[in-house]
């Protein structure tokens, strides 16, 4: 697997790509949840991609936003238990 992610001080709108994800099937976009500027980016991932499903909550993570319009974008997220029930949907 591979992590590609745009570079710090990027400009990311909500729901655009801010890099991919490839793995040995396919190749799939990371889309932003947020509009804002990329602050800082997890450099780890770039010789440990494994840590995306290994630790997704603690040192896989992607990239820090500095928001742009965090309230009215947030209220768009769902939440963990939302996602969950989703996902499960699939």
């Amino acid at each position: 697997m591979y992590v590609s992610l745009a570079q710090v001080n990027s400009e990311v709108k909500h729901m655009q790509s801010l890099g991919t994800v490839e793995s040995v099937k396919a190749v799939s976009d990371i889309f932003s949840p947020i509009s804002g500027t990329i602050s800082k980016i997890n450099e780890k991932l770039a010789m440990h991609p494994e840590l995306v499903n290994n630790s997704p909550y603690d040192k896989g993570w992607l990239v820090e936003i500095d928001a742009k319009n965090l309230d009215v974008e947030k209220a768009k997220l769902m939440s963990a238990k939302e996602y969950s029930s989703f996902i499960e949907k699939l």
